[in-house]
C-alpha cells in the first residue's frame, strides 16, 4: 500500500489532474515524457522505459506536463499543469535500454572473468547514463558476490591492479629526447589507466599514470616545478 500511496499526488491544488490507470495500461502522456527523458539523457525515445507503478498520470485536455530533477538513478518528478491552474506531482523512475555484459553464472567475490563468464545481453537499466562505456573484459576481477543475470559493472567488477601499494614500482619519465627512468614505492594501488601517487628512493611524492605491472609513467603535473 505504501508502494502506491508514493505513486500518488505529493502535492496537488485545485482539480484532480491525475486518476488511476488498470494493470498493463499506458497513459496518454507516456510519450511525452519519453521524449522529454531521451532530450535529457541523449538516448532515443524508443529505449526509455517508464514505472509509474500503479497509479499514474491521466492529466485533462490542455494540461501542460514538466519533468523536473536530475534524474540521478533514474528518479524524477512530472509535474501536471491543468487549464483551470490546478497542478499536481507525481514520482517517476526511468531507465533505458542497452546492451550490457551480465553475469552467466554466480559469481563470488575475488573471481577473475573468464569468457564463460560473461552473455552480452538487452536489459533495461534503471539509471541515469554513466557515459561509462567500457565493457568487463576476460581478467576483469569481481569485488563483490554477484548473481547469475546481474550487470557486470563498477564497482562490482574492476579490472585487475598491476601496481599494488607497499611495492616497488618502475617510474618512467619523459620530455622529448630525455628519458628518466628509476625506482619508487607506489603509495597506493592502480589498474591499468589509473593515476596513482609513489615515492621515489629519496622520500618525493609524486603522481603517474600507471602503464603496465609495476609501471607508473610520471606526468609533469605530478612532478614538483614540472608543470611549467
Amino acid at each position: 500500500m505504501g508502494l502506491l500511496l508514493g505513486c500518488l499526488a505529493l502535492a496537488a491544488t485545485g482539480p484532480a489532474v491525475l486518476a488511476q490507470v488498470p494493470d498493463g495500461g499506458t497513459s496518454p502522456i507516456d510519450a511525452e515524457v519519453r521524449e522529454l527523458v531521451a532530450e535529457r539523457w541523449d538516448v532515443g525515445a524508443e529505449r526509455v522505459h517508464l514505472s509509474w507503478g500503479a497509479f499514474r498520470a491521466v492529466p485533462p485536455p490542455g494540461a501542460s506536463i514538466e519533468l523536473v530533477g536530475s534524474g540521478r538513478g533514474g528518479h524524477w518528478v512530472v509535474r501536471i499543469g491543468s487549464a483551470t491552474g490546478g497542478t499536481s506531482t507525481i514520482r517517476l523512475r526511468t531507465g533505458y535500454e542497452a546492451v550490457r555484459a551480465v553475469a552467466s553464472r554466480r559469481l563470488e567475490r575475488g573471481v577473475t572473468l573468464t569468457a564463460d563468464d560473461v552473455v552480452m545481453r538487452d536489459t533495461i537499466i534503471w539509471n541515469h547514463p554513466t557515459g561509462d562505456s567500457r565493457l568487463p573484459l576476460v581478467g576483469w576481477v569481481t569485488h563483490r558476490r554477484i548473481e547469475m543475470g546481474d550487470i557486470l559493472a563498477g564497482p562490482a567488477v574492476q579490472p585487475p591492479l598491476v601496481v599494488e601499494a607497499g611495492r616497488t614500482v618502475e617510474l618512467v619519465w619523459s620530455r622529448g629526447p630525455i628519458g628518466v627512468r628509476l625506482k619508487g614505492i607506489a603509495t597506493e594501488s592502480g589498474a591499468l589507466g589509473e593515476d596513482v601517487f609513489v615515492r621515489t628512493e629519496s622520500g618525493t611524492r609524486l603522481r603517474g599514470t600507471v602503464i603496465a605491472r609495476s609501471t607508473v609513467r610520471l606526468s609533469h603535473a605530478g612532478i614538483p616545478g614540472g608543470a611549467s
